[in-house]
């Protein structure tokens, strides 16, 4: 079944969803060098296996990265613990600070 509207001035965003081996990546990447054809379009992947460096033939990882030969793509993969990671750091004070007055109020 081929994707239809993808002209549509309306459309934002494309999410491929499904279970694990169906090809979300593969339809993913396909669709966005397409797109890429005509508008400035970004792929991001929260897969932990991060294929889409995979599939594009090049390292991707977690920062955006302009996709070798393709013009207008523009590639991430998200790491769900490194984002996790850097959202502690950057809000270590006001985190503590949210425990510390929370525990204070069940004691």
């Amino acid at each position: 079944m081929p994707l239809t509207g993808l002209d549509s001035q309306d459309l934002k965003m494309i999410i491929f969803g499904g279970k694990g081996g169906v090809g979300k990546t593969s339809c993913a990447v396909a669709c966005s060098i397409g797109l890429a054809e005509k508008y400035k379009t970004l792929v991001i992947s929260t897969d932990p296996a991060h294929s889409v460096s995979d599939s594009l033939e090049q390292e991707i990882g977690f920062r955006l990265q302009p996709v070798h030969n393709v013009v207008n793509l523009t590639a991430i993969e998200i790491s769900a613990d490194k984002a996790f990671q850097e959202f502690k750091k950057e809000h270590e004070r006001e985190l503590i600070k949210l425990f510390d007055t929370s525990i204070h109020k069940f004691r």
